[in-house]
């Protein structure tokens, strides 16, 4: 029996842009709003958290900008955008060299697949430095620090040990 697996597409997301977000002006305006007035006008509790979200929100928006962002769920932690359009191009260039059977494209081909293959392996060792590092630090909460040394170690808990009967 075959079974279907099917494969999370990507989607966009909007993400706020703390990097560009105007915490001056933010702090400025929460301070001059009359909370009394806006939030507290009302004696039904719904009323005021709906005011209050309200206000916070718009205030919040004027203020912190948002982007949108693509996020591709099958993507390997260390894959980046140099790598996905290095890819691509290396896949047109495939395609043109097996249709034209041109030395020259299968020389290109080599050249961008070689390319690839060392981007990726700097890419790992970088992404595997940077799960080192927090491995290291010692203001990690314990749970995140065992999720990354389980991931970095590959430790998965054997079932089929000779011990439990066979």
């Amino acid at each position: 029996m075959a079974f279907k697996t099917f494969k999370q597409h990507s989607f966009k997301r909007q993400i706020r842009d703390f990097k560009r977000a105007d915490y001056e002006g933010l702090k400025n305006q929460l301070n001059d709003t009359d909370w009394d007035d806006v939030v507290f006008n009302s004696n039904n509790i719904n009323d005021v958290y709906m005011n209050f979200v309200k206000t916070f929100e718009s205030t919040v928006n004027r203020y912190i900008p948002t982007k949108t962002i693509t996020v591709r769920p099958n993507d390997k932690p260390f894959m980046n955008n140099l790598i996905r359009n290095k890819i691509r191009h290396r896949n047109r260039i495939h395609h043109k060299a097996k249709t034209s059977n041109n030395p020259d494209h299968w020389k290109k081909f080599r050249e961008i697949r070689n390319e690839i293959i060392s981007l990726v392996r700097k890419a790992k060792d970088d992404y595997k430095c940077k799960l080192t590092s927090q491995l290291i630090d010692k203001n990690i909460p314990p749970g995140k620090w065992w999720r990354i040394a389980k991931s970095v170690s590959n430790f998965t808990k054997n079932r089929d040990s000779p011990f439990f009967g066979t």
